[in-house]
């Protein structure tokens, strides 16, 4: 409901995850290599009040692969979720300070899990979900602007196919990604220079498990726990056609120790920003780099994964923007 005319963006986000396990002495690394994620989005103004916008992204996935000859090798080798968003919103303009708008989302999920609990099993399957997005932004002043808004969880049945050294069968696998909100501020000192700050809850309480019909041992556990993300971060412009943007955030862990899992290789992690946007009449580009940090010990561990889990990430960002 900001934009004066069309837009739409196009980017690609990649990242190149670096985890390590050190048990019993032994340090053991996942393989890493780059995993691009693409985002697509349009937006248009249908008129003075309405505004409609599409878009295409990834808010979960990735992957994780370790060496089958990890002491964890039962619970987790190999890990990979290809999640795609499809998302169609409208926006309207209540008055020159609020502004709401909500949409749905088609969800498409294709993940597999390898384990080796003495011999390589793998779980591969695929399905689609339907969630739900709504929003508020209101900007009393032209120096503050305030954000609220809130994403529904996915459940998920995902059909495919169990392979073990016995053969392969039909198997399912019940999956669930969580709601999230956030809540964000904006402060504009002067046309240079802007502050923001983020929170965001992550609602994981309700993942207690995968239910499936292939593990013997029944649901997969998870037990994982509510999450906050705290971010901050500034923009200064050095014209109107630069822009230089720095920024950190904290994303607290949601795996408690007992249940934690090297397939996800959750933390408590520290990510820091940087990133610079060029403004034209019609194009814009914007370029960014991300690099995170953590360091977890895990102790008292019901599945057998006790140990100290380092992880180095590195992210880059591109962006392109066309205005009509």
């Amino acid at each position: 409901s900001q934009l004066s005319g069309p837009a739409f963006e196009a980017g690609v986000y990649t990242i190149h995850l670096g985890n390590e396990a050190t048990i019993g002495g032994t340090t053991y690394e996942a393989q890493g290599e780059w995993q691009p994620v693409p985002h697509l989005y349009y937006a248009r103004p249908i008129t003075d009040d309405f505004a409609f916008g599409v878009g295409l992204n990834s808010p979960f996935g990735l992957g994780t692969e370790w060496d089958p000859t990890t002491p964890f090798a039962a619970v987790a080798t190999e890990s990979l979720l290809r999640y795609l968003r499809a998302s169609a919103v409208v926006s309207y303009k209540v008055n020159e300070c609020l502004s709401i708008g909500g949409g749905l989302s088609l969800n498409y999920a294709d993940g597999s899990l390898q384990q080796s609990p003495g011999f390589p099993v793998e779980f591969e399957g695929d399905g689609f979900s339907v969630t739900w997005i709504a929003g508020i932004h209101y900007q009393p002043h032209e120096q503050h602007s305030f954000g609220v808004v809130y994403r529904s969880d996915a459940d998920f049945d995902l059909d495919g196919t169990f392979t073990s050294p016995l053969g392969s069968s039909s198997a399912w696998l019940d999956f669930y990604t969580p709601p999230t909100a956030a809540v964000g501020y904006a402060f504009s000192p002067n046309k240079k220079l802007t502050f923001e700050a983020n929170v965001e809850w992550v609602g994981w309480d309700s993942f207690t498990s995968l239910p499936n019909n292939f593990n013997p041992a029944g649901a997969i556990p998870f037990f994982w726990e509510d999450t906050f993300i705290y971010e901050i971060g500034f923009t200064y412009r050095f014209s109107d056609e630069i822009a230089f943007s720095m920024g950190y955030d904290y994303n607290e862990s949601a795996q408690p120790d007992a249940v934690y899992n090297p397939a996800v290789a959750d933390a408590d992690r520290h990510w820091l920003h940087v990133g610079v946007t060029r403004d034209g009449e019609a194009w814009s580009w914007s370029l960014a780099y991300q690099y995170g940090f953590s360091d977890r010990t895990v102790t008292g561990s019901g599945i057998g994964t006790d140990g100290n889990y380092k992880a180095e990430h590195h992210a880059i960002m591109a962006g392109l923007r066309r205005r009509f």
